[in-house]
């Protein structure tokens, strides 16, 4: 059983990949934002945070030319690590900013059981 997040889209805010106007982010470990970063962002519309990643790679390869290669990876896999971890929140802070409002949380085993609880407790904004 995972968490997940429901996020409702205001009627300003247009969207085409949601047709229901609500949003469910799972409360899990990502494998894909751990392991292909910058895709994982570009695929959630993440820009800022694909900036600050990209920043972030510059700066680890200025670091592993002073502490020498094998320390370079080990900071690369611990922060893919922890992308991994927090892939969720930034996601949902993401998902504030632009302008969706957090409508609850739910309990289900994936995200089409909870998107049928969702309807089925009809609530709306």
């Amino acid at each position: 059983m995972s968490i997940f997040h429901v996020f409702y889209r205001p009627s300003g805010i247009k969207d085409p990949a949601i047709e229901s106007g609500a949003l469910f982010v799972e409360e899990r470990f990502s494998w894909f934002a751990a392991l292909l970063p910058p895709f994982w962002a570009m695929a959630h519309g993440l820009w800022v945070e694909l900036l600050v990643w990209l920043g972030l790679m510059v700066a680890l390869v200025a670091v592993s030319f002073g502490l020498g290669d094998e320390a370079g990876f080990w900071l690369y896999v611990l922060g893919a690590v922890l992308l991994g971890f927090e892939a969720a929140t930034i996601r949902m802070r993401a998902l504030i900013r632009r302008g969706y409002q957090p409508m609850g949380d739910l309990i289900a085993t994936d995200a089409e059981l909870a998107e049928m609880a969702w309807v089925k407790r009809g609530v709306s904004a």
